[in-house]
């Protein structure tokens, strides 16, 4: 599970060369994940909920089950599946 607490906390894979994958993902506003070109899956049964922001040209991916809820202004502009 991933969880960026506080404003300013950070994700950075858009230099990753491998996927990119966590069983959770939850934050606060203010926090970020940026996603360059790459593609951020969330596989696990529980899934969460991420209030910052998403942003980069990559997407967002959720499989397993569990529900991802994205209540921030997000503006990565990949697929969200």
């Amino acid at each position: 599970a991933l969880t960026l607490a506080g404003n300013g906390a950070k994700l950075d894979i858009g230099a990753a060369t491998t996927p990119q994958m966590t069983r959770a993902l939850s934050g606060t506003a203010g926090s970020t994940v940026n996603l360059g070109g790459n593609t951020l899956t969330v596989a696990g049964p529980a899934g969460g909920n991420f209030g910052g922001t998403i942003a980069g040209t990559g997407g967002f991916t959720v499989q397993g089950g569990g529900t991802q809820t994205l209540s921030g202004a997000n503006t990565y502009t990949g697929d969200t599946t």
